[in-house]
């Protein structure tokens, strides 16, 4: 549950460009999706047969529910002119998270447990809430009233592009990854997440790996299965074997097939990810999940949560707090060690050029390194991935 299984969905970066692509794969049906004729970059979903339903035109743009065959509805957006398609979260100027709103509305004849866990999730997704003001390099930021909590905590702000009635910027603070975000042209509302043009093209992944470019920052690692060079082991296999020596919490049983997930602490789609998976999959022992705090979506106190979880004798515990949002989880003081440790992990995704959270690796059962980004539709295909008989020497 949570997520439209067509669009993975994933913190810092929205959905993947191969989620995005798969909205092509399958058969159509007849959807309920009259609104969108002549809407260019939801021509795909369109396509693919999506229910897309109208929710609200603010600020030159439209918010829109699409969802398939029942699948809990995702709120998307699209610019004045149809050019430019986003994913992820969209916030008022004052920080109200109106995915979170909108949604709440939508799913109103869900059950109320499956209703009030996406929506409680998407919620968790806060933006900055800095008790001391920053200083950070932000003056092209500082007119616009959606980025004012980021300025206020001093982040790195950068306008980097201009593209259908949108403003898109890299944020990020102390050099943490960086995020991805748009404005609409006012500055009112603020987008963080995947945008795609007309044509698909993934224009947040594009000004991703341009500013990672920039810092000297490691390619992203290579396709899953990716083939193995005479001189040594692939980067999918270097990677899971750094990934291996990481900070992780265990979850699950010892004897069930493991994954290792990548999450940060204020990623709402993380914690719904690991609410699916532990209800599911790990306390019914079919997976062990091996859970890598971060704080790479640059968030304000992150880095404080995750620190405090890892540097705690009962991690696991730790973490389900933060997932059921309690409120004592803003005033965890981390330890030095977990700070460390954190920093240590955050350095990983970032040598490895991560997308966002969730981020999955495992090898599956033929020996082959396997990643996976965002919240998947269903763990079944991997855990049937997983149990595939070794070909491995």
């Amino acid at each position: 549950m949570r997520c439209l299984s067509t669009l993975m969905m994933l913190c810092a970066l929205g959905v993947s460009s191969a989620g995005f692509a798969a909205q092509q794969a399958g058969a159509p049906h007849v959807a309920d999706n009259a609104a969108a004729a002549g809407v260019a970059s939801l021509q795909k979903l369109r396509d693919f047969g999506a229910d897309l339903k109208l929710l609200r035109s603010t600020d030159n743009l439209k918010i829109w529910a699409t969802s398939k065959d029942g699948s809990v509805p995702q709120i998307i957006a699209t610019g004045s002119d149809g050019g430019t398609l986003m994913t992820g979260l969209i916030y008022d100027q004052d920080g109200n998270n109106l995915t979170a709103e909108l949604l709440s509305a939508e799913m109103k004849n869900w059950k109320p447990a499956d209703a009030e866990a996406a929506i409680t999730a998407l919620r968790g997704s806060s933006q900055p809430a800095c008790k001391e003001p920053g200083k950070g390099d932000n003056a092209a930021a500082v007119d616009i009233p959606s980025l004012r909590k980021f300025v206020f905590c001093g982040a790195d702000i950068k306008l980097v592009r201009e593209i259908h009635g949108l403003r898109v910027w890299v944020i990020s603070k102390d050099r943490s990854v960086p995020q991805v975000a748009a404005t609409t042209d006012s500055g009112r509302i603020l987008l963080t997440g995947m945008i795609f043009d007309q044509a698909g093209n993934n224009v947040t992944q594009d000004v991703f790996n341009v500013e990672m470019a920039s810092r000297g920052a490691s390619a992203a690692p290579a396709a899953a299965a990716a083939p193995q060079p005479a001189g040594g082991p692939g980067r999918g296999e270097r990677f899971l074997k750094a990934v291996e020596k990481a900070h992780w919490i265990p979850s699950g049983h010892s004897d069930a097939p493991v994954v290792y997930m990548v999450v940060d602490p204020h990623c709402g789609y993380s914690k719904a990810f690991w609410q699916t998976l532990n209800e599911q999959y790990v306390s019914t022992g079919k997976l062990q999940v091996r859970l890598l705090p971060t704080s790479i979506i640059g968030l304000e106190g992150s880095a404080q949560i995750a620190g405090n979880i890892l540097g705690s004798t009962n991690a696991l515990e730790k973490w389900q707090a933060v997932v059921r949002n309690d409120p004592d989880v803003q005033n965890w003081q981390p330890t030095a060690e977990g700070l460390g440790e954190v920093a240590a992990n955050d350095d990983l995704a970032g040598k490895w050029k991560l997308p966002g959270t969730p981020f999955l690796v495992y090898r599956a059962g033929d020996g082959k390194v396997k990643l996976e980004s965002g919240v998947l539709g269903s763990m079944d295909p991997i855990l049937a991935d997983l149990k595939t008989p070794s070909k491995v020497d």
